[in-house]
């Protein structure tokens, strides 16, 4: 992991997390332990810590004040409260991504994004609905290419 700059060394772990959760490798209440973690991937634990805080703020994730963080169990109210709040924040960048959806492929992108994001609700399955919807979050704020959507 050495090859990759300190900011993006992040980024990779956080979709390493992800992927794992999305493949059920990782299962809800399952613990997350930066330690492993960071040795499996030849880093300090660091990046993994500042990688585990970002998916708290995503609710992928729970932390404990004793260092240790799990997969968040998410309950329908959880989850519904996090829609709640990412349909406020996706609304505005649609509208910022409606000026460049004719650019490259971003339509075609955005509808399999969202189709994922479908099929997951309709499966009912809560990981994956969750993992699909920071996913099109992300494609998002790709082709928004806003910077401050990120702050």
């Amino acid at each position: 992991m050495t090859e990759i700059s300190p900011g993006q060394r992040v980024d990779v772990i956080v979709d390493l997390i992800v992927r794992r959760i999305e493949t059920g490798e990782y299962q809800q209440g399952d613990p997350l332990i930066a330690r492993n973690i960071a040795q499996e991937l030849g880093t300090s634990v660091v990046p993994v810590r500042e990688a585990l805080n970002r998916l708290l703020g995503e609710g992928l994730v729970e932390l404990f004040s004793n260092r240790s963080a799990r997969v968040k169990k998410l309950s329908p109210k959880e989850l519904a409260d996090s829609i709640d709040v990412w349909e406020a924040h996706a609304m505005l960048m649609v509208k910022l991504a409606s000026q460049r959806i004719g650019i490259r492929d971003n339509a075609e992108r955005m509808r399999a994004a969202w189709k994922k994001v479908y099929t997951a609700g309709v499966k009912g399955d809560r990981a994956k609905f969750l993992i699909s919807v920071r996913e099109c979050h992300k494609l998002l704020k790709e082709v928004c290419d806003n910077a401050y959507l990120d702050r």
